[in-house]
């Protein structure tokens, strides 16, 4: 017999997105985030905030995760164009 260490057994990776994530969900979380990003280069930046602002406000009742992903893109654009505000 030789004294080999045992090898770690891994668990499958489930095939299902962790917490019960829907792809839509995901899907729109991010184009939450690229809203800002389009609008501000559209806008020039002036409209930065409007992109995440529109999609919590559909999404604020039918998704926990595009609700906070929404809110925290607003939040940081929010953040963002204040400081530029306050800079210019």
């Amino acid at each position: 017999m030789t004294d080999q260490p045992e090898q770690p057994q891994f668990p499958q990776q489930d095939p299902q997105p962790a917490q019960g994530i829907l792809a839509e969900d995901r899907t729109v979380a991010i184009l939450a985030h690229l809203s800002a990003i389009i609008a501000a280069v559209v806008s020039a930046g002036w409209l930065s905030i409007l992109g995440p602002l529109v999609v919590w406000f559909v999404y604020k009742d039918k998704s926990l995760f595009v609700r906070q992903a929404a809110a925290g893109a607003f939040n940081f654009n929010l953040t963002i164009w204040v400081a530029v505000v306050a800079g210019w």
